[in-house]
């Protein structure tokens, strides 16, 4: 059996906020979503002792943003590749989700149902060794640390309203 408890202690350990979620599921145990996320070893300790095949996901961390890139919507890793290598991971669902560095850039909205979609700090990243109820497993592709592409990067791939624009929120 994974041990699932041991693997959010690892993410915390590396300065993640880890979100505890539903066994099978990419969705939060709590209510509260993604932002009942967490960097307290005690709590989750509670949280995977209560639900030990708890999934994990890990919270877009501040000044990030979170790329998926779905094939059967026409995306393509290519895309991507102005932007710089990255910490990847491949999804049970045979996407890629891919985590950059973006402090302060306004996001386009999440462009639901595109071949690249964003997500900023309230964006959730399934993580190995996370699985879903329906099959398949979530696996690291590359785990280096976030790269910052330049401002103009995400601009021509239409990801930010403007390459120079700071988010004020």
């Amino acid at each position: 059996m994974i041990d699932m408890y041991a693997w959010a202690h690892r993410y915390v350990n590396d300065g993640f906020e880890v979100v505890c979620l539903m066994p099978g599921s990419i969705h939060p145990l709590s209510r509260s979503g993604v932002d009942s996320a967490t960097r307290n070893h005690d709590i989750v300790h509670d949280l995977w002792t209560r639900t030990p095949t708890a999934n994990i996901g890990l919270r877009v961390p501040k000044g990030h943003v979170l790329l998926k890139v779905d094939p059967s919507r026409g995306g393509s890793m290519w895309d991507l590749k102005e932007l710089g290598a990255t910490m990847t991971s491949k999804t049970a669902m045979n996407t890629w989700e891919v985590l950059y560095r973006a402090p302060g850039l306004q996001l386009m909205p999440a462009n639901c149902g595109s071949a690249i979609q964003s997500r900023g700090r309230n964006g959730l990243l399934v993580v190995e060794p996370s699985s879903l109820q329906a099959g398949g497993r979530y696996r690291w592709f590359d785990m280096r640390r976030p790269v910052q592409p330049s401002a103009s990067s995400f601009a021509r791939l239409g990801l930010v309203t403007s390459p120079g624009r700071r988010n004020t929120r």
